[in-house]
């Protein structure tokens, strides 16, 4: 293989990659943007995905800075759906990185009183998280 076609090969994984988180990135935006609109998700379903996909691209996203994807919104459902799920170690991750980001106002004191609710669970996950 030249070193062209190992660029070339690079640059088509980095590409499918960002592809991955973007589509991710869209179903946790909806969640995001129907939560704030007061719709109520109780779709265990709906829950678990964006749980996951909140999961897949803070694992994925490295250091890149991809354009569009708001951070907080990946750790805000990350946090919230990893404690309905149990998984506290991951809640307590995603608040971590909520705490180092400009968080908006009108979540401010939900999420300083989550991360404060989090620290009173153990710190394990429920099995299967």
């Amino acid at each position: 293989m030249t070193k062209e076609d190992r660029k070339h090969a690079h640059n088509f994984e980095e590409y499918m990659l960002l592809a991955e988180i973007y589509q991710a990135y869209n179903l946790i935006q909806k969640y995001v943007e129907d939560s704030y609109r007061g719709a109520t998700i109780t779709n265990p379903l709906i829950t678990e995905a964006t749980f996951n996909a909140a999961r897949f691209i803070s694992n994925s996203i490295g250091t890149r800075k991809p354009q569009g994807i708001n951070q907080v919104f990946i750790y805000y459902t990350l946090s919230k759906n990893a404690y309905l799920f149990e998984a506290y170690k991951a809640a307590r991750f995603g608040y971590e990185k909520l705490n180092s980001l400009k968080i908006p106002e009108q979540w401010q004191e939900e999420i300083e009183v989550d991360a404060m609710k989090i620290k009173t669970k153990p710190n394990s996950d429920r099995e299967g998280f």
